[in-house]
């Protein structure tokens, strides 16, 4: 069991279910219906809020605790999540995105810049951010 499958094994939500604020503020800014990649989601709070206004989502995280956890919120909201268990050090996008949410995802300094790399290239021309 890894570090963030530790964290996550309580019945408990780690950062509750509801989203991130700033996740919340921001999302006025993608356009509607838009495909979402969320990396480091862990619970899918993020995620599910996302998903429960009108996005296709995709979480991606290296806890499979987490991601369960993830699919039973969405579940419980009647909501469609995808999920992939992986690490984003070893993940290659496999789509383009049309925006992606990336909030207090907790990276080691000495990959986060090729990371963060690999995440913009999975944006699709014009997506959100801009990259």
């Amino acid at each position: 069991m890894n570090f963030w499958d530790q964290q996550f094994a309580s019945d408990e939500f780690k950062y509750g279910k509801q989203p991130n604020a700033f996740v919340v503020e921001q999302a006025g800014l993608i356009a509607p219906c838009a495909n979402i990649l969320v990396p480091g989601d862990g619970e899918g709070r993020n995620s599910v809020w996302l998903a429960r206004q009108g996005h296709r989502v995709r979480a991606v995280d290296a806890s499979a605790v987490g991601l369960s956890k993830a699919r039973k919120l969405a579940t419980e909201c009647g909501v469609t999540l995808e999920t992939e268990h992986a690490d984003l050090q070893h993940w290659v996008p496999s789509k383009p995105y049309d925006a992606m949410i990336l909030t207090y995802v907790h990276l080691p300094a000495e990959c986060r810049k090729v990371i963060h790399m690999n995440l913009a290239s999975a944006l699709r021309p014009g997506g959100y951010p801009d990259t």
